[in-house]
C-alpha cells in the first residue's frame, strides 16, 4: 500500500524543480490555492509495489469533506499500464506525465469561471451542471444569480428534510442550501458571500490545506 512518507521521498525531486507545487498527504497541490483545489493524487491499490497517479480539479465552496475526483483523468504509463515503485523507470515516466500532460491542464484552471469552463468540457459535466445541489451554489459564486434562484424554486425550496438524502449529512447540505436560497430570495448579496466563505474556510480544514489557502472574493462580490 501506497504510503504518505513513501510518496514524500519519491517526489522530492520534482518538488524542487517546481516551487509552485506543495505535498500534502500524498496529493500534489498546485499553489496558489483559492477558489479551486488542482492537485494530483497518487493513490493507493491493494498491491504495496503499484500505485495509481491521477490529476484533478475541484472548488472549495460546496463545504467538503473529501477531495471528489470526478473533474480530470488517471496519468496513464505505457505498456504494461500498470505503475511500481520498483520500476527504476517509472518515476522519471511519471514526473515527464506530470510535467507535460498534468500541470499544463491544471495550471489553466486558476479561476472558478476557467473551473467551470474546463468541467462544461469533461465526460462528468453532468455532476456539476445537471445536479441542482451544485450547479446553485457554482452560480451563486459566480453571479448568475437568475439561474440560482430558478434552482432554487424547482429543485430545493420545495424539498422535505425529513425525506431528501440517505443520512443526517445530506440532510445538513439540504439546510445549508435551503439558507443560500433564503439570502438569495432577499438579495443579500454579503451575505451569501459570507456564507460561501465560511463552507470554503470548513473544506480547507477538513482537507488540511490551510496554510496553502488564500481567501479571495468572489465574482460574486466584485461583479458590478
Amino acid at each position: 500500500m501506497t504510503t504518505a512518507s513513501q510518496v514524500k521521498r519519491a517526489l522530492k525531486p520534482l518538488l524542487l524543480r517546481h516551487p509552485d507545487l506543495a505535498l500534502v498527504n500524498r496529493t500534489i497541490v498546485v499553489k496558489p490555492v483559492r477558489h479551486v483545489l488542482r492537485g494530483i493524487l497518487i493513490d493507493r491499490t491493494g498491491n504495496v509495489d503499484r500505485f495509481t497517479p491521477k490529476w484533478f480539479a475541484v472548488h472549495l465552496f460546496e463545504q467538503l469533506h473529501f477531495t471528489p475526483l470526478s473533474w480530470g483523468s488517471e496519468i496513464h504509463r505505457r505498456s504494461p499500464s500498470l505503475w511500481r515503485w520498483s520500476n527504476p523507470q517509472d518515476l522519471p515516466l511519471l514526473f515527464e506525465k506530470i510535467e507535460t500532460e498534468a500541470l499544463p491542464q491544471l495550471q489553466t484552471i486558476s479561476t472558478i469561471d476557467s473551473f467551470a469552463d474546463f468541467v462544461s468540457a469533461h465526460r462528468f459535466r453532468h455532476q456539476l451542471f445537471e445536479w441542482p445541489h451544485r450547479k446553485v451554489i457554482l452560480d451563486v459564486a459566480q453571479g448568475n444569480l437568475d439561474s440560482a434562484r430558478t434552482i432554487c424554486a424547482k429543485s430545493i425550496n420545495c424539498r422535505d428534510e425529513e425525506t431528501y438524502g440517505r443520512d443526517e449529512e445530506d440532510r445538513a447540505q439540504l439546510r445549508r442550501l435551503k439558507q443560500l436560497c433564503s439570502l438569495l430570495a432577499d438579495d443579500d448579496r454579503a451575505g451569501m458571500a459570507k456564507l460561501l466563505h465560511e463552507w470554503e474556510a470548513q473544506t480547507v480544514r477538513n482537507l488540511k490545506i490551510e496554510h496553502l489557502w488564500e481567501p479571495t472574493p468572489f465574482p460574486l462580490e466584485t461583479m458590478g
